[in-house]
């Protein structure tokens, strides 16, 4: 018993111990770890950025709803309640949005109104960040409104300034180039070759028609044009060519707009048809048919061109034009052979759907099967079933031989 009593007094001891801390723990108050101290879980990389598109689109899309609600007070206010660093942001998503297409919605106004207040604040500004856009067609269209807002104080800085981007940038789109070619065609040729020659020789701001001052040298201005075109052979439509340039042309000098398109081609947006239209304001309609009447035989080669254009520039529009230029050729074989060309030269594959005028012209059934084995030698397939037998009276012929000409035999 002696022996053991020094182990009881330990146990004793250490189990007084064991009880004081447990007593401890429960007594006395737990203190919570400080946010810094609880080590946080990092979010998968593709879930931060998932979850600030989703913030960044409810953000753009609450705005393209409200935007189409403002009346005009608003869309003018809200350039006041972006802050500089909003602005480029705002512009791009408003832009994507609503595009250069639309430019009479809300947001396109929306746009333009922050851009107005930039360019008076800071223009340089404005133009070097929206020059950072990353959106080809965004980045054109913003460029191009403050191309136009600049022209309204410093027209030559903006056409400087047009002229340059305009080489790097194919989308941009402004009015300030047309306003100049209306501004100097109607001042002269100088004036106007001066401006073409500061133009940058790109695709964009063509087709459309201007006013030509009186004594305007139509030749002089198509040889500056040629020779742009001929120093840039990918380009085949300078952004300053006119749609008009032919039949204004032809309007003044019916002979020399001709000798022009058939010796060196047409200027793209004008060809015969534009030319046409010119000689008929020139002189009328029926003296216009005689003329091309006589162009038409000329030479072999002038009258495959001028069938190959009159072939393509809408003759279910302007039938009574063909019409008309036929009955200055001889009746029978000439005047039916002229039919004939139209017809085959036509791009159509039904011509006599699309038609039918000219060919109730032809002068014979027998002169409408001849032109029916041309058109089936160059592939024109008519929809001979659905012609009606009143139409087939009419032209004297039968389906059976419509058909024999046009079905090709599928036995052996």
């Amino acid at each position: 018993m002696k022996r053991r009593g020094p182990i009881l007094i330990a146990l004793v001891l250490l189990g007084c111990a064991g009880g004081w801390q447990m007593l401890r723990t429960r007594t006395e108050p737990e203190v919570a770890p400080t946010a810094a101290q609880i080590p946080k879980p990092r979010p998968a990389r593709d879930r931060v950025v998932a979850s600030t598109v989703e913030q960044r689109k409810a953000k753009w899309d609450d705005l393209f709803k409200q935007v189409d609600l403002w009346s005009v007070q608003q869309i003018r206010d809200f350039p006041k309640t972006l802050k500089p660093s909003e602005r480029m942001a705002t512009l791009d998503a408003l832009a994507l949005k609503f595009g250069p297409e639309r430019i009479d919605n809300h947001g396109n106004w929306a746009v333009q109104m922050i851009l107005r207040q930039w360019a008076e604040e800071n223009f340089d500004d404005a133009w070097e960040s929206c020059q950072q856009s990353p959106e080809g067609k965004v980045r054109g269209q913003l460029l191009g409104i403050l191309v136009d807002i600049l022209a309204k104080t410093d027209p030559k800085r903006a056409l400087d300034l047009y002229s340059k981007a305009a080489k790097e940038e194919r989308s941009i789109t402004c009015e300030l180039p047309m306003k100049l070619l209306i501004e100097r065609a109607a001042t002269g040729t100088e004036a106007y070759l001066d401006l073409i020659d500061r133009l940058p020789f790109v695709e964009t701001g063509g087709g459309n028609s201007l006013v030509f001052a009186e004594g305007f040298d139509f030749q002089k201005v198509s040889n500056r044009y040629r020779e742009q075109i001929a120093t840039n052979p990918h380009i085949d439509t300078p952004g300053s060519l006119p749609s008009n340039f032919l039949r204004a042309w032809a309007e003044r000098d019916p002979d020399a707009a001709y000798a022009d398109w058939l010796n060196r081609g047409p200027l793209f947006f004008d060809n015969l048809s534009g030319l046409y239209e010119g000689v008929k304001t020139a002189v009328g309609e029926v003296a216009a048919a005689e003329w091309m009447a006589a162009r038409l035989g000329e030479s072999a080669g002038a009258r495959e061109r001028v069938i190959t254009d009159l072939a393509i520039m809408g003759v279910s529009e302007k039938q009574a034009d063909i019409i008309r230029m036929a009955g200055h050729f001889p009746e029978g074989e000439a005047r039916d052979g002229f039919y004939t060309e139209i017809l085959v030269a036509g791009g159509v594959r039904d011509p006599f759907d699309r038609y039918p005028e000219l060919v109730a012209e032809l002068s014979t059934p027998a002169a409408l099967l001849e032109t029916s084995r041309q058109m089936a030698a160059h592939r024109k397939v008519p929809d001979i079933d659905n012609m009606t037998d009143v139409q087939l009276q009419s032209w004297g012929v039968t389906r059976e031989q419509l058909k024999a000409i046009f079905e090709k035999p599928t036995g052996p």
